[in-house]
């Protein structure tokens, strides 16, 4: 999104806590502006101490507003609302928050403030508990970093990865919260170690399950007469290594951006759930996948359980019509509905409306109390409910 506000030369200015190296120079490749206020690190406290206002860091906020002319102030974290709102109030600036993905939570922005949203699942949550102001930005996926590109000459070398049979690969994070789609994975390996001419299947990622993970590929992968079938490959951090990543498959699993970039380079993919589902992203389910931000959540409203990822994959990857098919799909949507060009079009949108709203003290202080009045009832209840237990 960032790339794209650049080329419609609207100049973007980040402020984060700490300027981390890597992401210092993606957001300066695209043109933005960074600076670092460690200051503000103790907006992290508002986690540990709620219902005290913390705003540290805010009159560095004030003079980066003022000496770079800003006209919006756009809060991308619900911990740092507190301190730009209030920039934003005294400065008479416009205000935009954006919700992060993932499913429903009940902090949210001022209630009259414009909000970003990116699935249809929180914009329906969000009005329900009474927010104006919503705007639905789908459209994220870089096109010009993540397109059908040929393989580089040394990529597979580089890559140790293999380089015959059918390939299908992973974007994701080894952590506790992914079990069920990495032992999907594994499952499925386990299956296809059996066969003569099994697929190979590369995990991109790193996280604390990776040491069980590699033991367990390592067991399949000694248990197969026809070469190893499980490879987990560490992090790829660079968007161009990933869109070779994705470009060098010949089918891609997950969820989230993960598929969506691979939709870009033009794959097919398979989404999967939190209890061993999986599914094939085409015309007939993209509604339902897309209301829930392609998290997999879809299957939680299903009467019928998804096949498992081994069931659908022996099938589909013996289909060259129907991967082909998909595949143009893929790339079809992505251009029409999730094009970032398009989002920061939308975005620029929002901007022009938040900048016409005028916001006062008032509505900072009915956010402030009405959030912290929530806090503490839920974390009542947590107190409650733990003592029962």
């Amino acid at each position: 999104m960032l790339k794209n506000l650049q080329k419609m030369k609207h100049h973007v200015v980040t402020v984060s806590v700490c300027a981390v190296e890597k992401m210092v120079r993606e957001i300066e490749a695209t043109g933005a502006e960074f600076i670092a206020v460690p200051e503000m690190k103790n907006m992290l406290e508002m986690k540990r101490t709620p219902y005290f206002p913390i705003i540290a860091g805010y009159s560095q906020i004030e003079r980066i507003v003022k000496e770079k002319s800003i006209d919006i102030i756009h809060a991308q974290d619900f911990h740092s609302i507190l301190r730009s709102f209030l920039a934003a109030i005294r400065l008479k600036k416009g205000f935009v928050f954006t919700q992060p993905g993932g499913p429903n939570i009940p902090k949210m922005g001022p209630k009259k403030t414009d909000t970003v949203l990116f699935s249809q699942e929180n914009m329906d949550y969000h009005k329900q508990a009474g927010k104006e102001n919503l705007h639905l930005i789908r459209a994220r996926i870089d096109t010009t970093e993540y397109y059908p590109a040929p393989i580089e000459g040394d990529f597979i070398e580089k890559g140790l990865f293999p380089a015959s049979g059918k390939k299908i690969v992973m974007a994701v994070r080894l952590f506790e919260t992914k079990r069920a789609f990495l032992k999907s994975v594994v499952e499925a390996a386990r299956i296809y170690a059996e066969m003569p001419e099994p697929p190979r299947i590369c995990v991109a990622g790193e996280g604390p399950m990776l040491s069980e993970l590699l033991e367990e590929s390592r067991q399949i992968n000694n248990a197969s007469t026809a070469g190893p079938v499980l490879h987990f490959i560490g992090p790829i951090f660079k968007p161009e290594e990933m869109a070779q990543f994705y470009n060098y498959s010949d089918l891609v699993i997950g969820s989230g951006r993960g598929i969506l970039e691979a939709m870009a380079c033009g794959k097919p993919v398979v989404i999967l759930g939190e209890n061993y589902e999986a599914e094939v992203v085409g015309p007939d389910n993209i509604e339902q996948i897309s209301y829930y931000n392609f998290s997999g959540r879809h299957f939680r409203h299903r009467n019928t359980p998804g096949e498992t990822l081994s069931e659908l994959l022996k099938r589909l990857l013996v289909d060259a019509d129907r991967m082909q098919r998909l595949g143009e799909y893929s790339l079809e949507y992505i251009r029409t509905t999730m094009d970032a060009r398009l989002g920061a079009e939308q975005l620029v949108e929002v901007y022009s409306k938040a900048m016409e709203r005028k916001s006062a003290l008032t509505d900072l202080f009915a956010w402030y109390f009405s959030t912290m009045y929530h806090s503490l009832i839920e974390t009542t209840k947590k107190r409650i409910f733990a003592g029962r237990t």
